[in-house]
């Protein structure tokens, strides 16, 4: 019997000549069958209600749904199975300011999600030990308009 992964004149004589492929008539052939992908989760940890929507407004645009807990409650509640988290170091939710480096380390402990931390523009020591966290992204200073917008659908694709 010949293997489909040979190659057709390696089956023999009563092979010869033939497509290594089956070819069937259009009407018992299936249309293709998109696989259907989990839409990606995105979590939004900040204080300003602002700019959580305009990050939450970009991730939606960008097919992923969004989590935006206020508290630090709700951030515990949220859970851990994320594929893009943006944390704003500047104005964090209400009872995170204080544990902000562990709430980075947490989430960038995790190999699949992507962290971003939106950082302040004058504390250099602040990026290195976010850095080494392992953050996919420290941005340093705001970030408004279009390039906010880029930057999440980026990170949410």
């Amino acid at each position: 019997m010949c293997r489909p992964a040979l190659a057709p004149e390696a089956c023999g004589p009563l092979n010869a000549g033939m497509d290594a492929t089956l070819r069937l008539p259009p009407r018992f052939r299936r249309p293709p069958v998109q696989p259907r992908l989990a839409a990606r989760r995105c979590l939004v940890v900040t204080g300003d209600a602002r700019l959580r929507g305009r990050i939450r407004a970009a991730a939606l645009a960008a097919g992923s749904t969004c989590s935006d807990p206020g508290d630090a409650a709700a951030l515990a509640a949220a859970g851990t199975s994320f594929d893009s988290v943006f944390i704003d170091a500047v104005r964090p939710p209400p009872g995170v300011a204080a544990a902000l480096a562990d709430v980075v380390g947490w989430f960038a402990a995790d190999s699949a999600a992507r962290v971003v931390v939106l950082g302040a523009a004058d504390k250099p020591e602040e990026e290195i030990r976010m850095r080494q966290f392992g953050v996919c992204a420290y941005v340093p200073g705001a970030i408004v308009g279009p390039g906010l917008s880029a930057l999440v659908r980026d990170v949410c694709r």
